[in-house]
């Protein structure tokens, strides 16, 4: 799977989840609808069933949050393989062309801030985003690709709304 179908794919997750979620309480509202149409023809307290409506909503919804997020949670795993499959074929490909790998950010002149260096990759991208970077300019200053830039970008993003 491509860099580009992987963006496509984390691109496409929040709409999807949206979407489901837009559906799931469409439905709920119908069912309940129907319930209290079916409670008044029957005779029983409308308060008594919708608090039981309402009860049975949030349990729905309490599993269907937990369903989507084992999803979004294998998806993430799944894209987290995917990226370390890719990684060991590039260093393949390097080792097999004998190029080595673009220079870090540490080997430029000028590129990072001194204190940087303890920092993982993963936060030098953030931090250089906080301070307003723009994509490219956060690849070419850390030497990396800038497909890496954005899904690490993206991926902070995900996991940042998923809590």
């Amino acid at each position: 799977m491509s860099e580009q179908e992987l963006q496509r794919l984390l691109d496409a997750l929040p709409p999807l989840l949206a979407a489901a979620g837009v559906i799931m309480l469409f439905a709920a509202a119908l069912l309940r609808h129907r319930r209290l149409a079916r409670a008044r023809r029957a005779g029983k307290p409308d308060a008594d069933r919708l608090a039981h409506d309402a009860a049975a909503l949030a349990e729905q919804l309490d599993k269907f949050a937990n369903q989507v997020e084992a999803r979004v949670d294998d998806r993430l795993e799944r894209l987290q393989r995917l990226l370390d499959e890719a990684d060991a074929r590039i260093a393949e490909l390097r080792r097999l062309t004998g190029s080595s790998p673009a220079p870090r950010a540490a080997e430029k002149p000028g590129a990072a801030p001194a204190g940087s260096m303890s920092l993982s990759p993963v936060e030098q991208v953030l931090n250089l985003h906080d301070q307003g970077l723009a994509r490219l300019d956060i690849a070419r200053r850390l030497g990396m690709e800038i497909a890496q830039v954005d899904l690490t970008l993206n991926l902070y993003r995900a996991a940042a709304s998923r809590r």
